[in-house]
């Protein structure tokens, strides 16, 4: 993305660019893959190729870009793939604008309602 702003931008030292570039966010309504990706401990994947793939992940989170997530119905790309109502994605098409809140707190929304699920049942 800085090669694109500034084409004149010398690669010689990537690591020097990305740290003052702006952080990205890679985004994910996955919650497994966000905890995998986020935790600090070894994943434990039944499969070794995925404890690979998610620990290259990792490493390629830590050259400037933050995992987020969130709920399946803020994921603007399910439209892409699923049917549904796209208003939201053209929207954000249009004006160029998207907001990401804070997971900590959409977690504890979607928790308390786990919770109330289980009071009933």
């Amino acid at each position: 993305m800085e090669w694109l702003k500034n084409p004149t931008v010398d690669w010689s030292n990537p690591g020097k660019i990305l740290a003052n570039a702006p952080k990205a966010s890679a985004v994910t309504d996955c919650k497994s893959v966000y905890d995998l990706a986020t935790k600090t401990s070894t994943p434990s994947c039944s499969e070794y190729r995925t404890t690979l793939e998610c620990l290259l992940i990792r490493e390629r989170l830590q050259e400037n870009i933050a995992m987020r997530w969130i709920s399946t119905q803020a994921m603007l790309a399910n439209t892409l793939t699923k049917t549904m109502d796209s208003s939201v994605l053209r929207q954000c098409l249009k004006t160029g604008q998207y907001s990401l809140f804070d997971e900590t707190e959409s977690l504890k929304q979607r928790a308390s309602k786990r919770e109330r699920l289980r009071w009933i049942t």
